[in-house]
This record gives structure tokens, C-alpha cells and sequence, in this order.
């Protein structure tokens, strides 16, 4: 699983594209990496809480790692 930074340095306010469901939904990333929604994992965890980055707007997130969210794998990491 990539970082909160890795997954960062994918987001790119230059390219983006609307998400098959939800069509009003931009994430801003290349279209060669398709997602089904904004939010990706990422590695890091403290306490009970689970790391996500937003492809919607950039946002670094912590949810509950109990608690249900929408997000996605994206077995990306940084190439150095």
C-alpha cells in the first residue's frame, strides 16, 4: 500500500476526469489510473484510525478503521 505522500504525488489539478458513478465528481489524477471513487488507502495507521487521500480535492483523511468508507486500493508506490 502506498503513503499519504506517494498517493499525493499523484494528484495533479492539471488532468482530471468525472468518476463513472457519479458524473458531477471530478478526481484529479491521469486517466491511465481509473477509479470507482475519490478516496484511496494508504499505508499509515495510528490509534484506530486508517489513512486516505482524496483524489476529489487533495485532502489528507483519517477515518475509524472500523468504520466504513468507500475507498479504494491502489498498489501504487514511489519509483525511487
Amino acid at each position: 500500500m502506498p503513503t499519504q505522500n506517494e498517493l499525493a504525488g499523484l494528484y495533479d489539478e492539471g488532468e482530471s476526469y468525472h468518476l463513472p458513478k457519479q458524473a458531477y465528481f471530478n478526481v484529479y489524477l491521469t486517466k491511465l489510473i481509473q477509479l470507482t471513487t475519490s478516496g484511496a488507502w494508504a499505508s499509515e495507521t495510528r490509534s484506530s484510525g486508517a489513512a486516505l487521500f482524496s483524489f476529489g480535492d487533495g485532502a489528507r483523511i483519517w477515518n475509524g478503521q472500523s468504520r466504513s468508507y468507500s475507498g479504494q486500493a491502489l498498489p501504487v508506490r514511489d519509483g525511487k
